[in-house]
C-alpha cells in the first residue's frame, strides 16, 4: 500500500530518496459512481508493484471530476474513462504523469521528464490506453488476435480457419465479406488519436509489458506488432490492394513497427553507441508525431538517444519555442562538429526562426540526410581522393546573437533549369517560381548519352540503395509510367501526385532534348497506344512497384534541376534559377543557399546533384577556395 499524500497538495519530491509518487484507485461497479484514488509517495529504488499509464490526455477543456485524497480534481475525459475501467481488472496502483507530476511545478516536470524511461521500464506493466470502446473496436481486436497466429509454430489452433479467412478480404477476394467489418473496426482503431502522440514512443520502447486496453477488451502488444506485420506482406496482389493502402495511410499502421523495431533495439543492444540512438536520428523518425506543448517533440526523446541529456541537461518549459531550437540545433553543431542537421531547415513557416534552424514542432521536410541514415549513401564533402572517407569537420562560428550561422564551404554551381513543382494544398498554385525553367546551357558533364540517361535515372531516385543499378525493367517502367501519366491511365495510388508531375515535366528539355524523348529511347514497348498500361504497371513485381513509390515520394518534395557547369540533380520545390549549390564542411551533402543582403545567405535545402555526392569533384585546388558562408 502507498502511503497517502495530503490533501491534493504536492509536496516536493524527496531527490535523496530518489521518490516518486503513485496513485492507488477504488473499485467503482457502477458508472454513476465518482472514480476515488488516493496519491502517495515511494522510492523508485524499492518501488511496491505498479503499472504505468500509456494514454492520450484528450481535450483538456471536456473534463469529468474524480477524488484525490477526498478532493475533487478536474482530469480529461478519456483518463477519467480509464481510471474507471482499469480497477475492474485488477490494475489499481498506477503511475499516470498527469497526477503523479506535479503540472503546476515547471522545474519538477523538467526533473520528472528526464526519469520517465526509469518509471516505465520499472513498471511491472503498461497500459497502452487506446480510449474507450467505440467502431467496433471488439472486433479490431479480435482480429488482431486471430491475424497474430502463427501458421507454423500454431499449426493446430482451432482459429487458424477464422485467419485465412479474414486474409482473403485483404487480398481483394471479391467472395469474402465475412470479416469486412473487422477489417473497418481495425482501420479505425489505427486511425485513434494514441498514436499520434510523441510520448508514446519513449513509453512503449522503455515498457516490460505492454497490454493494450480498448474500454474493456484488450490484447498484448506482441499481437498487436505480428497483425501489423501481416498487412505489410511482400506478396505483390496485397501490395497494390486499395484495402492495404487505405491501411498504410493510417497513423498507427506506420508507428507500430518502428516502435517495435526500436523496443527491441533498446533490448538486445542496451548501451550500444550508434548513429540510429542520436537526438537527431530519434528526432527525425518521430517527426510526424504530435504533441500539445511543442517542446515535448524534443523532451519526450531525450531518455531515448544516447546523447540527449547531454544536448538538454534538463527541460525548460519557462523558455520561448524560438530560443529551445535554436539553442538544440546549436548544441547539435557544436557536439558533433557536423552539419547535416541544417539540412532539415525552412521545415514550414516559423518567421522568428533562422533558416538554418529546424522547426522541430512541426513535420520536418524530406531530406537527403534522412535517407543517408544508416546506409552512407552520400560523402559530398569527403575525403581527397585516394584516402579513405572519414568525413570533414565543420568550421562553423555563431554571429549576431548566435542567429547568423557562418559555416566554411565551396561555391560549386549555379542553378540553370528547374522542371515543374505539382502544386499541393499547402502551396500556392499560381507561384511563379514553381513553372517550369528551361535551362539555357546544353552543357553536359556526363559524356556519352548512356551516361546522361544514368544521371537523370539516378537522380530520380536519389540513387537510394536498391537504385544504384540501371536495369532495362526499371526504365521500361519510368518509360510507361511517363506515357500512363500522359494518358491519365497511371492506377489510382500513383495518380495524386507521380502523374501530375510526370505530365508537367514531360518537356522539360535537358541536353536539348525533352525528357519524355529520353525514355522513349531506351524503351523497349515500342508504339504504347494499343497497351493496356494500367494493367502492365498492376502486374508488375513488387520490386517495381516500389520504385513508383519511391518516385512519388521524390517528386512530391523535390524538382529536377541543371547547372551552369552542366550537372543534373534534385533541388527543393522552392529553389530558383540563380540559387547557389555549396558544400559545407561537415555537411554530407551539398545545399541550396540564395543571396541575401550584405553578402549573407538563406538556407533553402538539401540538394541531389549527381556526380558529386561522395567528394568526386574535391581535390587540393577545390580545398583553396575555401570561403565563409553567413547563413542568416
Amino acid at each position: 500500500m502507498v502511503p497517502p499524500a495530503c490533501g491534493l497538495e504536492y509536496r516536493d519530491l524527496d531527490t535523496l530518496a530518489n521518490e516518486f509518487r503513485l496513485l492507488t484507485l477504488s473499485s467503482t461497479e457502477k458508472d454513476s459512481e465518482e472514480v476515488c484514488c488516493s496519491l502517495g509517495y515511494v522510492s523508485l529504488d524499492d518501488p511496491p508493484p505498479y503499472t504505468a499509464l500509456s494514454y492520450r490526455w484528450g481535450d483538456e477543456e471536456i473534463t469529468r471530476p474524480i477524488k484525490i485524497n477526498g478532493h475533487k480534481k478536474q482530469v480529461t475525459e478519456n483518463l477519467e474513462a480509464a481510471l474507471r475501467e482499469l480497477p475492474r481488472h485488477d490494475y489499481k496502483c498506477l503511475w499516470v504523469d498527469a497526477l503523479c507530476i506535479n503540472q503546476a511545478d515547471l522545474t519538477e516536470r523538467g526533473r520528472q521528464v528526464l526519469r520517465m524511461g526509469e518509471i516505465y521500464s520499472k513498471a511491472t506493466e503498461t497500459i497502452a490506453w487506446l480510449g474507450v470502446d467505440a467502431d467496433d473496436s471488439g472486433k479490431a481486436l479480435q482480429l488482431v488476435d486471430v491475424l497474430a497466429i502463427n501458421p507454423v509454430k500454431d499449426g493446430h489452433n482451432p482459429l487458424l480457419d477464422a485467419r485465412d479467412e479474414a486474409l482473403k478480404w485483404l487480398k481483394n477476394d471479391p467472395i469474402s465479406t465475412k470479416y469486412e467489418g473487422h477489417w473497418t473496426a481495425l482501420l479505425k482503431l489505427y486511425q485513434r488519436s494514441y498514436w499520434n502522440r510523441v510520448w508514446i514512443i519513449q513509453e512503449i520502447v522503455f515498457a516490460q509489458n505492454i497490454l493494450v486496453f480498448c474500454g474493456s477488451r484488450h490484447t498484448t502488444w506482441e499481437n498487436v506488432a505480428k497483425a501489423t506485420n501481416v498487412i505489410v506482406p511482400e506478396d505483390q496482389n496485397i501490395r497494390t490492394s486499395v484495402a492495404v493502402l487505405r491501411f498504410r495511410n493510417a497513423t498507427g499502421m506506420g508507428n507500430v513497427l518502428p516502435l517495435d523495431a526500436l523496443r527491441g533495439l533498446t533490448r538486445d543492444a542496451a548501451g550500444r553507441v550508434s548513429e540510429y540512438r542520436s537526438l537527431l536520428n530519434v528526432l527525425t523518425r518521430s517527426h510526424e508525431s504530435l504533441a500539445s506543448n511543442r517542446r515535448d517533440k524534443i523532451y519526450a526523446l531525450l531518455t531515448l538517444s544516447r546523447d540527449g541529456r547531454n544536448l538538454v541537461p534538463r527541460p525548460e518549459y519557462n523558455i520561448s519555442i524560438e530560443q529551445l531550437f535554436i539553442a538544440i540545433t546549436t548544441a547539435m553543431i557544436v557536439a558533433n562538429k557536423d552539419l547535416d542537421v541544417i539540412c532539415y531547415g525552412k521545415s514550414s513557416a516559423q518567421p522568428n526562426l533562422p533558416s538554418w534552424v529546424p522547426n522541430w514542432g512541426d513535420k520536418l521536410p524530406h531530406t537527403l540526410v534522412m535517407d543517408n541514415q544508416g546506409h552512407d549513401l552520400y560523402n559530398a564533402t569527403g575525403s581527397l581522393p585516394g584516402k579513405p572517407y572519414k568525413g570533414t569537420l565543420a568550421i562553423t562560428e555563431f554571429v549576431s546573437d548566435g542567429l547568423v550561422l557562418k559555416a566554411r564551404g565551396f561555391l560549386f554551381d549555379i542553378i540553370d533549369g528547374l522542371g515543374a513543382v505539382e502544386p499541393s494544398f499547402e502551396e500556392d498554385p499560381q507561384n511563379p517560381y514553381h513553372r517550369l525553367v528551361q535551362p539555357t546551357t546544353i552543357l553536359s558533364r556526363y559524356g556519352s548519352e548512356g551516361g546522361i540517361l544514368h544521371a537523370i535515372w539516378h537522380s530520380l531516385t536519389l540513387n537510394r540503395v536498391g537504385y544504384q543499378t540501371v536495369t532495362h525493367g526499371n526504365l521500361n517502367l519510368i518509360s510507361l509510367t511517363f506515357e500512363a501519366a500522359g494518358r491519365a491511365e497511371l492506377p489510382q495510388e500513383f495518380n495524386v501526385v507521380l502523374a501530375l508531375w510526370c505530365r508537367n515535366n514531360r518537356s522539360l528539355k535537358l541536353y536539348g532534348r525533352e525528357l519524355i524523348e529520353w525514355w522513349r529511347q531506351w524503351s523497349t514497348y515500342g508504339n504504347v497506344d494499343s497497351l493496356d498500361v494500367e494493367h502492365i504497371i498492376r502486374t508488375l513485381p513488387a520490386g517495381h512497384l516500389t520504385l513508383l513509390s519511391t518516385l512519388q515520394v521524390v517528386t512530391s518534395c523535390k524538382r529536377l534541376l541543371t547547372t551552369e557547369g552542366g550537372y543534373i540533380g534534385m533541388a527543393p520545390n522552392a529553389a530558383r534559377k540563380g540559387d547557389k549549390v555549396c558544400l559545407l564542411l561537415g555537411c554530407r551533402v551539398p545545399v541550396l543557399l540564395r543571396e541575401r543582403d550584405q553578402g549573407r545567405y538563406e538556407l533553402i535545402g538539401d540538394v541531389y546533384v549527381h556526380g558529386i555526392m561522395n567528394g568526386e569533384t574535391l581535390n587540393k585546388e577545390s580545398y583553396r577556395k575555401l570561403q565563409d558562408f553567413e547563413i542568416l
